[in-house]
């Protein structure tokens, strides 16, 4: 990816189910990677990046009644593997 590229992907294929919410992106390359996860069913994931910047944005629906609150939980991971040079 040159300096002027720049990515982004709406991502569908995912399940009602919390389980399905977890994805993985890794820099064979580099062995940088994130991993990404949501609680909380999605109604859409998209996915952008340039050559610094990973960024998933899930996005879930809300639906709470005038004072009243609602909650979940987004984790995001970041490793480094080893790679062979």
């Amino acid at each position: 990816m040159d300096e002027q590229s720049n990515v982004f992907l709406n991502i569908n294929g995912y399940s009602n189910k919390v389980s399905d919410h977890r994805v993985t992106v890794l820099d064979e390359d580099t062995g940088a990677g994130m991993t990404f996860s949501v609680d909380k069913p999605l109604y859409r994931m998209a996915f952008w990046a340039c050559k610094t910047t990973l960024c998933p944005e899930n996005f879930t629906w809300i639906s709470a009644a005038p004072g009243k609150t609602e909650h979940w939980t987004s984790d995001y991971t970041l490793f480094v593997k080893s790679v062979r040079l």
